[in-house]
């Protein structure tokens, strides 16, 4: 009823004529085309990575390495800090009490909180959050 053809399509016009049924026939190369051996002229297959994922990929990367660098730098600093206190510093904590250093250990800070009654605190090191200077005292 219905009859079809098979036909074998090229896509290039370069390429040579399909193979024939032939059982004798030898095989030949093709020879090079002007963008080299055995490219004929043809534009390559696009199996790369398209260029916006690239520049994404860079911009991820120079995120992640300026936040490395930045928290490198403040724990540097929170660093210093906590090794330049000193007795008499006056200092806050990080739960807010405002004091004055009075000893200094090396895992232990001892703070005098209330002038009136010497009221003394001990608090670890790393509770120091920021050294009040003499500009910053309120009475």
């Amino acid at each position: 009823m219905f009859e079809f053809e098979l036909s074998q399509l090229t896509l290039a016009q370069n390429d040579p004529a399909p193979p024939s049924s032939d059982s004798t026939q030898s095989t030949t190369t093709t020879p090079p085309g002007p963008d080299g051996p055995g490219n004929n002229g043809e534009t390559p297959p696009d199996t790369g990575i398209p260029p916006i994922f690239l520049i994404l990929l860079g911009f991820l990367v120079l995120m992640f390495i300026m936040t490395s660098f930045s928290s490198r730098k403040e724990k540097r600093k929170r660093q210093e800090l906590l090794d330049a206190l000193k007795k008499n510093d006056r200092v806050v904590t990080i739960g807010g009490i405002i004091g004055t250093v009075v000893e200094v250990k090396p895992n232990e800070i001892t703070l005098k909180v209330d002038e009136s009654s010497n009221t003394r605190m001990r608090f670890s090191r790393t509770a120091i959050q920021n050294v009040v200077g003499d500009d910053d005292e309120t009475e």
